[in-house]
């Protein structure tokens, strides 16, 4: 296949890995690979709305890599990733390859085996791999950072079976008597998600896990148990079902509202609640943080970025990361601590979920950070529903009649009233800060966009104050490329988001 070829992969249209190689010398945990291929997916679609032909071309390039795509007529896409010094690939091969790429893969999902969107596992599927030298299928490509080989959790179990070495040098030794041992049965172990979380490894890729502990499955077997049960609804999950069903964001509250009810829930109410809270303190910490001189504050509320920050770049993004909790952090903490009082519970009688677009805040809330103060095992939110998860359940619910509630905060979003903040889909942390400085200082704001997923707000003060969004892998690596080298503007503040768009 040439020299140089580091990776070949094949993602859906929902950029679900369906196959995945890597050579020898990448098959140790390598984050900047991880995240150079997942820089490269972004830009898919950039390229491909442009495109005349499925070869899309050169999609991205740094110091060690550069990739290529395919975009295929059904939406797949084919991803092969070169080493920049070594490959000897030109044009016209690349696209020989990939169109014999592409023939293989027609060749593997014309098996009348295979589901549509499931991983490739045919034999066929395996003659990709040749002419790459020492090729491994790696499981959970669609990690943010790459696996480690061996679980670090000191179990009898591991995650990966290596196979024995040859010895270099013969070692002798004198005989022993043989002994018998009885060995006896061990119950069999289950690794929680708060031990994937204390993982040197992956971010996401305890997907069982998640299935057991965090889904709406779960939900439904745990609510009714506590004396007091609420929901945390985001935003952002309201207009996605709003969207889906066609109807206004307020009926799609009280619809939501409404099944949550019937379940036995005893309040649902909006996250942003939280969020307020959130937003009230950004600016305050931005302008009285003694490293907010030299370095930019950077958001917390993206648990794939702090995940990324603790595991890839932990002593220079962590102490640049906001103490501001989350809404879905806040909110977990007013449950279990002002209602509870309110109702005269105790924390472990009250039942707290989120409704959240983002299925990394499922590894927030296992976070041992968000545990009840003063408990070992009480979490602040016990379980996280996706919003794909809820669409999926609501999909045959009919839309609610109006309620007679009375008029109280834990009422309003049944009754289809939810709180409002400028500043994107994203929270408004960026536009918060900058609007409340810009009236602090009597300055106007200026904005320069970068791309879609990249902006500046810029205050006219002295000094000058700059805000910026910064949302998807590849500019987050170009954020920290920046940081390490201490070259280009100066930033007070940065609102970072693991996903391209926000």
């Amino acid at each position: 296949m040439g020299s140089g070829v580091i990776s070949f992969a094949i993602f859906g249209r929902d950029n679900s890995r369906l196959f995945s190689s890597l050579s020898d010398a990448e098959v140790q945990s390598n984050p900047d690979l991880e995240m150079f291929i997942f820089c490269s997916l972004d830009i898919f679609d950039e390229k491909a709305s442009k495109a005349q032909e499925m070869y899309l071309g050169q999609l991205y390039s740094d110091q060690k890599y550069k990739s290529f795509g395919l975009l295929t007529n059904s939406g797949i896409r084919m991803l092969l990733v070169l080493d920049l010094k070594c490959s000897s690939l030109q044009d016209q091969e690349l696209r020989a390859l990939f169109k014999r790429l592409h023939i293989q893969y027609c060749n593997a999902i014309t098996n009348p085996f295979y589901s549509i969107g499931a991983p490739l596992n045919s034999r066929i599927v395996f003659k990709m791999e040749d002419g790459f030298s020492g090729v491994v299928r790696l499981s959970n490509i669609s990690d943010f950072i790459a696996p480690n080989l061996d679980c670090v959790i000191p179990l009898e179990t591991k995650t990966v079976h290596k196979k024995p070495e040859n010895s270099l040098v013969k070692i002798h030794a004198k005989d022993k008597p043989e002994t018998c041992e009885k060995i006896e049965s061990q119950p069999a172990v289950k690794i929680s998600l708060n031990d994937c979380l204390a993982c040197n490894g992956c971010i996401t890729s305890a997907e069982t896990v998640l299935i057991e502990e965090q889904s709406i499955e779960r939900f439904w077997s745990t609510v009714g148990s506590k004396s007091l049960s609420v929901v945390s609804v985001s935003p952002q999950s309201v207009a996605s079902i709003a969207a889906s069903r066609q109807i206004h964001i307020s009926t799609a509250a009280r619809l939501i509202s409404a099944y949550f009810r019937s379940l036995g829930v005893s309040y649902v109410v909006d996250s942003s609640i939280g969020r307020q809270f959130a937003l009230s303190l950004a600016y305050s910490e931005c302008s009285t943080s003694p490293s907010a001189a030299s370095a930019p504050i950077l958001s917390s509320a993206c648990p794939g970025f702090v995940c990324f920050a603790e595991k890839s770049q932990g002593q220079l993004l962590v102490p640049l990361i906001s103490k501001i909790r989350s809404p879905q952090a806040i909110n977990g903490a007013l449950v279990k601590d002002y209602l509870r009082r309110k109702f005269n519970l105790q924390p472990e009688e009250v039942y707290h979920a989120t409704v959240m677009p983002c299925y990394d805040k499922k590894l927030e809330a296992s976070r041992p950070d968000f545990l009840v103060p003063g408990s070992s095992t009480v979490r602040e939110t016990d379980l996280v529903i996706s919003t794909a998860e809820l669409a999926s359940v609501l999909k045959d619910q009919e839309l609610p009649t109006n309620e007679d509630l009375s008029e109280d905060w834990l009422h309003d979003f049944s009754r289809g009233k939810l709180i409002g903040e400028p500043g994107g889909s994203s929270g408004g942390y960026a536009e918060r800060v900058a609007r409340e400085h810009a009236a602090k200082t009597g300055r106007s704001i200026t904005r320069k966009r970068i791309d879609k997923n990249s902006e500046v707000l810029e205050v006219d003060s002295e000094p000058k104050f700059r805000v910026g969004k910064v949302y998807g892998f590849r500019h987050i690596q170009n954020m920290v490329r920046k940081m390490k080298s201490g070259k280009g503007e100066k930033f007070n503040y940065i609102e970072v988001m693991a996903c391209p768009g926000g």
